[in-house]
């Protein structure tokens, strides 16, 4: 089971997703949800982690944060996740070329 919560940031509305386990997505505004794997999706503003979520994003918006600690929860193939947890560890303000990610994983 999946939740969301819409907030308004910076750079437009967001639908934040997450299932218990953790974060799993953030939508941009006009993003069809039926196009990911996050589905069925019910409505918590209250969620724990959505909430932690907005904190962190607010934070960041502001510049008072450059990394997040959120629990995330990964959806998709082995490869897919492989590639999600190398792109999470790249440290804030560098960057990463494809073939440096590939070699990675």
């Amino acid at each position: 089971m999946y939740y969301f919560k819409p907030i308004v940031t910076p750079v437009g509305e967001l639908k934040l997703v997450a299932s218990d386990s953790g974060l799993a997505g953030i939508l941009w505004e006009n993003d069809d949800p039926k196009r990911t794997r996050f589905l069925p999706q019910t409505r918590d503003d209250d969620h724990p982690i959505l909430i932690e979520t907005e904190r962190q994003l607010s934070e960041y918006f502001t510049g008072a944060r450059c990394c997040f600690e959120l629990p995330l929860d990964f959806v998709g193939t082995e490869f897919q996740k492989k590639v999600w947890q190398a792109l999470v560890a790249i440290p804030f303000g560098e960057t990463r070329s494809y073939s440096q990610i590939a070699r990675e994983i």
